[in-house]
């Protein structure tokens, strides 16, 4: 990846929001995926509060993996309102972004270790040291237009496993950009320490690492 290399150890996944009433249609569309694990109940951390249009007390939670795809957290939420502009296109093995500013966009994710092509500036590539395969987001300036939002339907987010947890939420709001507190989560077993992170150009960061409880906060 970039050099931000050493505190990004891979995309962990794409989220995937859906409204309960749509559960199992969403779940049937991603054809090649198999569930790893889920979670009913998980509560949503302060953290995520900036980042809903409404308030949502709980989700379920599903992870996928696939062996030729990004993997996928599909999250259960009781409504959404309003689609995501974001896109996986498989094919590609691309992940199709739109903005309101490519220039801010691409320093965005530059902190998570994604650079631009020599060849093709729209389009920012990175890998890290435990990812399966490149992560690749191509920006789309000009189709933004709307805010980000967690609850929106459709893909939301990318979540990053990253070490240096408070390292990079400075790094990131020395720069401009709207970052959250980081809360501890529980999820499969493992204990987590999330937080987010927002261009403010259609761009949102999940933030995670492994292990080291923090104080709960909220969007700086």
């Amino acid at each position: 990846m970039g050099d931000d290399a050493s505190m990004i150890l891979m995309l962990d996944h794409i989220t995937l929001a859906t409204p309960a009433e749509k559960r199992r249609q969403t779940l049937e569309r991603l054809c090649g995926y198999s569930v790893r694990f889920s979670e009913e109940g998980l509560p949503n951390i302060a953290a995520k509060q900036p980042l809903f249009q409404r308030p949502h007390a709980s989700h379920e939670l599903i992870k996928l993996d696939s062996p030729a795809g990004y993997p996928l957290e599909v999250v259960v939420y009781d409504a959404c309102r309003g689609l995501s502009g974001l896109s996986v296109r498989q094919d590609e093995a691309e992940i199709w972004i739109p903005t309101q500013d490519a220039a801010g966009s691409a320093a965005f994710w530059q902190n998570f270790g994604l650079c631009p092509a020599e060849d093709d500036p729209a389009l920012l590539a990175g890998k890290g040291p435990l990812d399966r395969m490149p992560v690749k987001i191509r920006l789309l300036e000009g189709r933004g237009g709307q805010k980000a939002w967690l609850d929106q339907e459709g893909p939301v987010a990318l979540a990053f496993i990253v070490t240096h947890h408070a390292d990079l939420q400075k790094k990131l709001l020395q720069q401009g950009f709207a970052v959250s507190g980081a809360d501890d989560l529980s999820v499969n077993g493992k204990a987590l320490r999330i937080s987010f992170a927002a261009s403010g150009y259609g761009d949102i960061a999940e933030i995670i690492s492994v292990g080291r409880p923090v104080p709960a906060g909220g969007m700086q």
